[in-house]
């Protein structure tokens, strides 16, 4: 799963040769950066979906999937978790004291350029 800002760029090729790279089923969380997707050379099918929110079902938890950080989201009192990315690792310290410790910044510059699993999603929730 990508949440958004995938490739600072307008040109769907560019976008393509990147995403033709990358090993695994890709999905994109669209961010505000990921212009790409409206040239008409870029290739939605390296996608298996596109969408601006999920909500992910994983061993009876709930995890949302948005770009953004949000205050609350669906589930919140039941313990949903909350995955974003967009804010980089510039306003980190502010976001931990702002939002619930069930809201996890899992952008690249966060995880040293490397995906994070979802054993490891459910380790820094506890």
């Amino acid at each position: 799963y990508i949440l958004g800002d995938l490739i600072m760029t307008r040109s769907g090729e560019k976008a393509n040769s990147l995403l033709k790279q990358l090993n695994g089923k890709k999905y994109l969380i669209v961010g505000n950066h990921d212009t790409y997707l409206k040239d008409p050379k870029f290739d939605t099918s390296l996608f298996v979906w596109i969408k601006y929110y999920y909500e992910l079902r994983y061993n009876h938890k709930s995890i949302i999937l948005f770009h953004y950080p949000i205050l609350e989201w669906d589930a919140f009192y039941r313990g949903s978790i909350h995955l974003y990315g967009h804010v980089h690792n510039t306003a980190e310290e502010y976001f931990k004291k702002t939002l619930s410790k069930q809201a996890i910044n899992v952008g690249v510059d966060m995880t040293n350029y490397t995906p994070i699993s979802i054993t490891e999603v459910l380790k820094l929730t506890n």
